[in-house]
């Protein structure tokens, strides 16, 4: 969950195209009347043997899941959406409604804006920039859903800010023609699919670089917004109409004047996107300001949502109906994806779709909760399916870096400073009491009453805690150790792993193998203690103790079976820690690992790429992904 009449120069250029073939004659797309009145946006076990191995198979690596930055939807499930990458920008597809998007090509230059007339037709407008600079532009399209592309607008002279295309066969292009001093605004149009464009003075000639958003619903009128220098989160605007396909232009409304104008026009953000459904309704998406609606052909502007959008940034870059009811909105850090079914009445996040972020906990093979992130804030997600999908369970108490289920509704969680702990799935949570003058830094709960909790005090450092009354009194433990995990196997029984506080020799309580080790200060060590954390016995870790550092987790469940990894080893033990073998090594870097049984497993990369595995850890595959390349 805003009239006086400009003369256009009568020069027109004629611009050979590219070698693009027209495509089929089709009929200009029919624009539908406006939707409905837009509301406020809505916030939105059994063991089983395992052998050892070497090697672990995983799917295809987890890319970093791109940003959309411009996206355009014919269908309430089909569209068109400008992806950035890590290095460039890419075109893709959507069948889906925005959920998934599928990649068809990575474009040259820096692509800024597409827009589609049809299903199977795309613009895509792209600039050629570099060490902060752009000089020069080229619009590609398709008009076979992406099978083939073509060039048919290219130039050296002219930098485009904004493209429509309200048909295959007619477009607009608005934007800046080179030269020095002040903007000079230029349009050009097409009415046979890029094979001839004339190129005509537009209105925006604002002193300073200037940006400009263009809209058109047929070859003869047209919408463009003005933007002058910006700066401190303010722009100057101005809006036109032209009702001759750009010869002649009418100032509507503008920031201009003291005072100016009162038609809500606002002079905070700046220029980023528009699109107009019909000539009196449309909508303007202003960077660090939001989202603005007109019902009047430009008159009048009201916010969409009554406030710039909840964001922390306050971006808002593009919002727009295919139909009446069906509409999309890109909005907020990252950007989002967000939809209505209903004219704007409520709006469902599409893109990127919910998921993990920092920290996973499995009950069952399907039930499982995790804490992630939405637009607003931090959440806690939950899961029904095994991890395929995620919902809100509720919004988390702040930003969380551990999560433990307990129970089917019972959840304990590690967040800034506090530990809370919910009673009903995570729609609720409270503060749990924790040892005065310390901070939580690991939770080892075993229910919501009983566990420990590692405490860090910055004149103490680290030192263990344990609760037999749900936190409401907690003892310190000695430990010859600095812990940095606890966890509880059962009853009185809890591991431990941290590093020794002074040399010394134990004796390993494996009564076969029954041997010396010599503790060094600083080396991780597994701890186990049978009296509930009063005295401990040091275990051997595996080998990759010595050359790793501590593990960064540990998780243990019943039967003895224990895990620990480091950042890309994964290690099982069956027998309560006394002796382990390695599931996985070297594949991704993991942020956490859940298990609901001995061959149920889910990770988490520090990437937030989920994997799954069915199998004790044989093989891995990632799920809830939502771009293929």
């Amino acid at each position: 969950m805003k009239a006086a009449v400009v003369a256009a120069l009568a020069a027109a250029v004629l611009l050979a195209g590219c070698g693009a073939a027209p495509p089929k004659a089709q009929t200009a797309q029919q624009h539908p009347s406006a939707p409905a009145p837009l509301a406020h946006l809505l916030r939105p076990s059994a063991a089983t043997a395992l052998p050892t191995v070497d090697a672990v198979a995983f799917s295809a690596p987890f890319p970093q899941r791109p940003a959309l930055t411009s996206v355009r939807m014919n269908t309430a499930s089909s569209g068109w959406a400008i992806l950035q990458l890590l290095h460039g920008t890419a075109v893709a597809h959507t069948s889906d409604g925005g959920a998934t998007w599928r990649t068809l090509t990575v474009t040259r230059g820096t692509a800024i804006q597409v827009d589609s007339p049809t299903p199977d037709t795309a613009f895509v407008l792209e600039n050629t920039c570099g060490k902060g600079s752009c000089s020069g532009t080229s619009v590609l399209a398709t008009f076979d859903t992406g099978h083939t592309w073509q060039t048919l607008f290219q130039s050296t002279r002219f930098t485009g800010g904004s493209i429509s295309f309200p048909s295959p066969s007619i477009g607009f292009i608005a934007g800046d023609l080179a030269g020095s001093g002040a903007a000079n605004g230029a349009l050009y149009s097409t009415t046979t699919a890029g094979l001839t464009w004339v190129v005509r003075a537009s209105p925006c000639v604002l002193s300073g670089p200037s940006a400009q958003a263009v809209s058109f619903l047929g070859p003869a009128h047209g919408v463009l917004l003005c933007g002058g220098a910006a700066g401190s989160g303010e722009q100057p605007k101005t809006f036109y109409t032209t009702g001759d396909g750009g010869r002649t232009w009418s100032a509507v409304s503008s920031t201009a004047g003291s005072p100016p104008a009162p038609s809500g026009l606002p002079l905070s953000g700046y220029v980023h996107s528009m699109f107009f459904q019909s000539a009196s309704t449309g909508f303007i998406g202003l960077d660090r300001s939001g989202i603005y609606m007109t019902r009047d052909g430009g008159a009048i502007w009201q916010p969409v949502f009554g406030t710039p959008l909840p964001t922390a940034s306050g971006q808002a870059f593009s919002v727009g109906f295919s139909d009446p009811e069906h509409g999309w909105l890109l909005a907020g850090d990252g950007p989002p994806l967000y939809t209505t079914a209903d004219g704007g009445l409520t709006w469902q996040l599409v893109y990127p779709p919910l998921s993990p972020s920092t920290s996973i906990s499995f009950f069952s093979t399907e039930l499982g909760y995790a804490a992630g992130w939405t637009y607003d804030g931090a959440t806690v997600l939950r899961t029904v399916n095994g991890g395929s999908t995620w919902t809100a369970a509720g919004d988390a108490p702040t930003a969380l870096s551990a999560i433990a289920v307990l129970g089917p509704s019972e959840l304990m969680a590690l967040g800034q400073a506090a530990i809370y702990a919910s009673y009903d799935a995570g729609r609720t949570w409270q503060v749990e009491p924790f040892a005065r003058g310390w901070y939580p830094a690991a939770l080892g709960m075993a229910t919501l009453g009983r566990g420990w909790v590692i405490g860090y005090s910055p004149v103490a450092g680290r030192e263990l805690f344990a609760t037999q009354n749900g936190g409401d009194t907690w003892k310190a433990l000695p430990a010859p150790f600095t812990p940095s995990a606890v966890a509880p196997l059962g009853g009185q029984d809890v591991l431990a792993v941290g590093t020794p506080t002074a040399p010394a020799v134990y004796l390993t309580p494996d009564k076969q193998h029954r041997q010396p080790v010599r503790l060094t200060p600083g080396m991780p060590y597994l701890w186990r203690s049978n009296d509930g954390g009063s005295h401990w016995t040091p275990l051997s870790l595996p080998h990759w103790q010595s050359r790793q550092g501590a593990p960064s987790g540990m998780r243990v469940g019943n039967h003895g079976l224990v895990w620990l990894w480091s950042q890309d080893n994964i290690w099982l033990s069956s027998d309560g820690g006394f002796g382990f073998r390695r599931i996985a090594f070297r594949q991704l870097a993991l942020g956490d690992v859940s298990f609901a049984s001995a061959a149920d497993g889910w990770l988490l990369t520090t990437s937030g790429a989920l994997y799954r595995t069915s199998d004790g850890g044989l093989t891995w595959q990632e799920i809830a992904n939502s771009v293929s390349f």
